[in-house]
């Protein structure tokens, strides 16, 4: 963001990470059906058939401030914004305020610095961290359980998959089975 109509030639960043886990839907999972707030640890919604008690996923889905996710980003944007701006023009007053220059931080001086390093995880040695002659095991490639299916409280899952199980469904057990037959490697990874 360069400041418009300034002689300051101020570059303002907005340096974050991970944003594949960051959710414009601020005001949390709630039933679609019900409005009521989502089961916490399973990100599932209650549902009464007959005798049966049920928890659906696919009626839990998470809110924002607006009225749909694109709203509720640019919303979120304009907060960001309007705090950086309000902390960069309080800066300013005070800076022009100080009769001491060392008061204030040299931004002439400001240089930026990033770190990135690719780790090939399969095949990397895990080692004791009190021993490191002492390897307990080496990574394998990714898998993804059957939780991975519930999907998150910004998308949420179908067919009754469940955030937080540790029992998993014996139908999707026996599927699993059949299309990847048992294989000696997975299990050695485990």
């Amino acid at each position: 963001y360069l400041k418009k109509n300034s002689t300051n030639k101020f570059v303002a960043a907005f340096a974050s990470a991970n944003l594949g886990d960051i959710s414009p839907n601020i005001l949390g999972p709630h039933c679609l059906d019900t409005g009521e707030p989502c089961d916490f640890a399973t990100s599932t919604c209650p549902e009464t058939l007959g005798p049966f008690n049920l928890m659906r996923n696919e009626q839990c889905a998470a809110q924002g401030p607006g009225s749909d996710m694109f709203e509720s980003t640019a919303i979120i944007a304009q907060r960001q914004f309007d705090l950086a701006h309000t902390m960069y023009n309080d800066f300013l007053m005070n800076e022009t305020k100080s009769q001491n220059k060392n008061d204030w931080l040299d931004l002439s001086q400001a240089t930026i610095d990033i770190r990135h390093t690719f780790v090939e995880m399969p095949a990397l040695q895990v080692e004791d961290w009190q021993d490191e002659n002492n390897t307990l095991g080496t990574l394998c490639l990714p898998a993804l359980g059957q939780s991975f299916a519930a999907g998150t409280i910004d998308g949420p899952g179908a067919f009754n998959f469940a955030q937080s199980k540790n029992n998993p469904n014996p139908l999707w057990r026996y599927v699993a089975q059949i299309l990847t037959g048992n294989i000696s490697i997975a299990k050695d990874m485990q």
